[in-house]
């Protein structure tokens, strides 16, 4: 990433006349459909078996679907 690159947390409304080309929502998982063109980051938020037990399954769905990053 650029330190010019932007991005709105991904609530559905941020996106829209937006520059974004990439989004983040405190979860390793979208939530709803991600725009074309608006690639989702998946984020690593805490520690607790409630954010890791899917992490690797979910991390590796979000780049084989085309994320180039992910957020820890």
């Amino acid at each position: 990433m650029s330190p010019t690159s932007r991005s709105p947390s991904f609530d559905r409304d941020s996106y829209h006349n937006s520059k974004a080309s990439w989004a983040y929502n405190w979860a390793s998982v979208p939530g709803g459909t991600i725009p074309k063109g608006l690639n989702f980051f998946p984020m690593l938020w805490g520690g607790s078996s409630s954010f890791t037990n899917d992490w690797a399954k979910n991390a590796q769905a979000a780049i084989d679907s085309g994320s180039t990053h992910l957020l820890l």
